[in-house]
């Protein structure tokens, strides 16, 4: 009896192997670029690359990004975000757009085209106006980079911001979790003038985001 049941549990062994060893759905990385220009106008490109299993990321990707800022009062403010231009694996891929009052939900991939199984990077620019506030003496960034929308985890997200040139000493600080909250993960791995990097190099389970605060003297 010992014999056939270490055979029965070889058998098992290998019949489950397989789902064992198969990848989970997550967004492998986000990444992004936020550049503000003389005129206050940020322009904005992510990249994000994913694991696909056609169980939540079957088509293509829902990218929902706020639009409003936060002052530095605590007030939301409204911003426009136009110039949407999206890709996956480096080629224009299906788009369809949702403006709501919260935020603009950009739709990547078409209806009757399924991914395949793996990895899949998206690439997503756009411009935003309103996002800079602030007055003529310092002025503010404050932005939601990843969102709170994402249903899977993110396994490490990060920003890169570029001030305009001659903009003045920088404070910042980034945050990481549900909104409104921070785990104290989020880090500050350059702050060189007119270029801050902040991450989280630890996974955001879904629903947590990572953001960042920028404020900056204007340039004379």
């Amino acid at each position: 009896m010992t014999g056939f049941l270490r055979a029965a549990a070889a058998i098992l062994t290998l019949l489950l192997a397989p789902i064992a060893a198969a990848a989970t759905e997550s967004v492998l990385s986000f990444s992004a670029d936020l550049t503000v220009d003389a005129t206050n106008t940020l322009t904005v490109v992510e990249k994000i690359g994913v694991h696909s299993e056609g169980n939540k990321i079957v088509r293509g990707i829902t990218r929902a990004i706020p639009a409003t800022v936060i002052d530095a009062t605590g007030k939301a403010v409204p911003v426009k975000i136009s110039n949407i231009v999206v890709a996956r694996d480096g080629y224009a891929d299906g788009v369809e757009i949702t403006e709501g009052k919260d935020a603009v939900n950009i739709r990547i991939g078409k209806p009757d085209v399924k991914l395949g199984n793996g990895d899949h990077i998206y690439t997503i620019s756009y411009t935003v106006t309103g996002a800079i506030t602030g007055d003529a003496a310092a002025r503010r960034l404050a932005w939601f980079v990843t969102g709170y929308d994402w249903t899977l985890p993110i396994e490490n997200s990060a920003a890169r911001i570029y001030l305009p040139a001659g903009s003045g000493s920088a404070t910042v600080a980034a945050s990481a979790g549900a909104r409104g909250a921070d785990t104290g993960q989020a880090t500050i791995s350059e702050a060189s003038p007119g270029r801050i990097v902040a991450a989280m190099p630890k996974p955001l389970e879904p629903g947590q985001g990572l953001a960042v605060a920028v404020t900056w003297a204007a340039a004379p």
